[in-house]
């Protein structure tokens, strides 16, 4: 049986495995529907099971009234087990002297995608008859309006000079707290472009002098694609980047650092957004035991 070290392992090599731009399209792919859970299980979910769309534990299954078929290997991943630790054990271990405190250790769990499965039909989750990649980038386009408007951002979805500007299709003004959309974009490309460029605005992008623009692009680039991924929208036209051209570091312990870095903000800002937003198709089964 795997231990938590064993998966700590499985994650540095999945890290690894994010500087070829085709690993990293399968984890912003897994991302997507697993937005609910944690950077590092997202990693070990799409490296073990790329295809996989729900996903729980045995017993959660069972509740379900399914059952895991015969032979089939979970996917592991790690679940939080928090304990308190008295103030002696503190001082036992160098710490400062306190009352209790509350740490974090992790234990490997398994689940199983729903194709691991059998017996009763899971409900439907429909989302209001999307059935075509207009209806359904009409209808994040007026979610991600909503959101914008929320924010308190302007948009304009008439702007003649993103080419020239600092984006082909859209640009953000942190300052002027405003998002313009290229005029000749079409349907698709300006739910892409909404997505990407609130990206950045709930990255936080333009408020540190210091920001690289190949990591805050990539960041944005991430975070459209998840988001209309999760919406049903089709991404093949969204331009994702190597990440290994944007990596820093001379080593791949320092490559994996930047990557970790620049990610995990990522994976919050798309959780928070894709609560905000009404059209998720993203169906996840959060119960693990």
């Amino acid at each position: 049986m795997a231990s938590a070290r064993d998966l700590m392992d499985q994650l540095e090599a999945g890290l690894n495995n994010l500087l070829d731009s085709e690993n990293f399209k399968r984890w912003l792919t897994v991302q997507a529907r697993f937005h609910n859970y944690s950077f590092g299980n997202v990693l070990l979910i799409a490296f073990q099971r790329p295809d996989a769309t729900r996903v729980a534990g045995f017993h959660a299954w069972k509740k379900l009234g399914r059952s895991v078929k015969k032979g089939e290997h979970g996917i592991m991943i790690l679940a939080p087990m928090p304990y308190k630790t008295s103030a002696q054990e503190a001082r036992l271990e160098g710490e400062a002297e306190s009352e209790e405190q509350v740490r974090v250790r992790f234990r490997v769990v398994y689940v199983f995608d729903v194709s691991q499965t059998e017996g009763a039909p899971l409900p439907r989750f429909d989302v209001r008859g999307l059935d075509d990649p207009t209806d359904t980038s009409a209808a994040l386009r007026t979610e991600l309006l909503k959101l914008a408007d929320a924010e308190g951002l302007t948009v304009n979805l008439a702007a003649t000079d993103c080419a020239a500007a600092r984006g082909f299709y859209g640009y953000y003004q942190r300052a002027a707290s405003a998002i313009h959309v290229a005029s000749d974009c079409q349907p698709n490309q300006v739910a892409e472009t909404l997505a990407h460029e609130l990206g950045h605005h709930l990255l936080g992008h333009g408020s540190h002098s210091n920001e690289r623009r190949s990591i805050i692009e990539v960041q944005a680039e991430s975070f459209g694609y998840i988001v209309c991924a999760a919406a049903g929208l089709p991404t093949e036209s969204l331009a994702l980047p190597y990440i290994a051209s944007w990596a820093a570091g001379d080593t791949p312990e320092a490559k994996r650092r930047e990557i970790r870095a620049a990610l995990t903000p990522v994976h919050d800002a798309v959780a928070a957004c894709l609560k905000r937003l009404t059209l998720t198709t993203t169906t996840t089964i959060e119960e693990v035991a």
